[in-house]
């Protein structure tokens, strides 16, 4: 593949000048690098998940150097890319009242190869308790596939349920997960806009498609999970794409109706730097939006921003 030059995106600080951003301090005892953190307000505080994982990048944005694990962790494979993550909680000023400590999988619970493989989780609330969205990496059948686990005030994973692949693709990642009620939307792509449904009243699990998306969005995938803005969700997504021989993720806001159609859209943005970034988390507190993001899997950021001023950035798009 040739690389090509492509005109960088506005830093969202442009786009919105209410921006503000900051480091979340904080070293993992497995001593790996923490990013890509996800956020949830609770209502009191908010309740943050950071990643941390056993490589460093190097070269064209690609895992160049393996670190060794912690010892409680059986010995890996030389290129065995492995995960533990972090729960705890910041106030609104964001200061930490919690200092996070590890997500545990209990024995009895889910298959115990996954205590290490669980990437990239996007926290939400539902039925009153806390939960997540994420990815589980099996390296023996190099495969990937999303699930939901409910987790305990402990950081405790009280249940695993592991979701099938509507397109029965072996890797999946970066599912948008919208709360309405007891049913938890999973917005699996947004060109076309697929959505797969679990009903918690009902038990019962569905896909369908929302509609076609618009042309735009076309080869745009999930990042954060959606917040409610009256009734409708709005959502970052990303782009991954190679630009002069490196790796580039932009990002946008998008908005899903209540038919969680797509209804507007922002113009792709990057948070502080050309290269890796990723935001897995977003939630409002009254008038603000908190966006929760990684810098070269390797920095854990949060930063804030008015909604109005998200808002504004939005162009409308009909759905069909």
């Amino acid at each position: 593949m040739v690389p090509i030059t492509v005109s960088l995106p506005q830093k969202l600080e442009d786009l919105a000048p209410s921006w503000t951003s900051r480091v979340l301090s904080f070293t993992p005892t497995s001593g790996w690098p923490a990013f890509n953190p996800s956020i949830w307000w609770n209502g009191n505080d908010i309740t943050v998940c950071i990643r941390s994982a056993n490589y460093r990048l190097g070269h064209r944005s690609l895992p160049s150097e393996m670190l060794p694990s912690p010892g409680d962790l059986s010995p890996p494979h030389e290129t065995d890319f492995r995960t533990l993550n972090y729960i705890g909680s910041l106030s609104e000023g964001l200061e930490w009242r919690q200092t996070p400590t590890p997500v545990v999988l209990p024995d009895g619970v889910g298959d115990p190869a996954w205590r290490d493989r669980i990437e990239d989780c996007r926290l939400l609330m539902i039925d009153g308790a806390l939960g997540a969205v994420a990815s589980i990496y099996d390296r023996p059948q190099n495969k990937a596939f999303m699930c939901f686990m409910r987790i305990g005030g402990d950081g405790k994973i009280l249940g695993i349920l592991p979701l099938v692949s509507p397109m029965d693709w072996a890797w999946e990642k970066n599912w948008m997960p919208v709360v309405r009620g007891r049913t938890l939307h999973l917005i699996y792509s947004c060109r076309p806009s697929i959505v797969i449904s679990l009903d918690f009243t009902k038990n019962t699990m569905s896909t369908w498609q929302a509609g076609s998306g618009p042309e735009d969005l076309q080869g745009w995938s999930g990042s954060s999970q959606g917040c409610d803005i009256d009734g409708s969700a709005l959502c970052v997504v990303h782009r991954k794409e190679r630009v002069d021989d490196r790796l580039r993720y932009s990002h946008r806001f998008v908005m899903f109706d209540r038919d969680l159609r797509i209804c507007a859209m922002s113009k792709p943005f990057i948070f502080q730097q050309d290269g890796v970034e990723f935001c897995a988390g977003m939630t409002r507190v009254r008038d603000r939006l908190f966006l929760s993001y990684g810098v070269a899997d390797t920095v854990a950021m949060i930063g804030t921003m008015s909604v109005d001023e998200a808002l504004a950035s939005l162009t409308p798009h009909t759905p069909a």
